[in-house]
């Protein structure tokens, strides 16, 4: 099924800015958590308690999973991008399963977002707390 120049009602201008959108929470995502592992690194070149070793660990674990999953949502990113870029230079008709993708990837980006902000969350609150 082909839909003129809109994928579930969107066209490809408005997705391109979506795609733009999800670009920088993307980065700001992989900014954010260099800033979590470099407040890591400086707790543990100080005095602290050593009982929480275990919670850094647990923390260091977890971002360094936060890494892989914005990589792999960055190269699905592009992927989308180069996607959306061949159907704009084409007859600008989109197929169905490209909708599929977006909508999909679109639901992938929102709960990455919401599960950064909160180990976010929770990195400042036990450190805030505990140090």
């Amino acid at each position: 099924m082909k839909l003129g120049n809109t994928i579930s009602g969107l066209t490809l201008a408005q997705l391109d800015f979506e795609m733009n959108s999800w670009r920088r929470a993307l980065e700001t995502m992989r900014d954010e958590n260099i800033i979590l592992k470099n407040r890591l690194s400086a707790i543990l070149k100080t005095e602290f308690n050593k009982s929480l070793l275990e919670s850094v660990e647990r923390f260091h674990a977890n971002l360094i999973k936060q890494d892989e999953m914005i990589t792999l949502l960055r190269s699905d990113a592009s992927d989308l991008d180069l996607l959306l870029n061949g159907h704009t230079r084409s007859a600008g008709t989109v197929e169905n399963d490209t909708c599929k993708q977006f909508e999909y990837f679109r639901k992938v980006i929102f709960h990455a977002k919401k599960d950064f902000s909160a180990l976010q969350f929770e990195f400042h609150e036990y450190f805030g707390k505990n140090l």
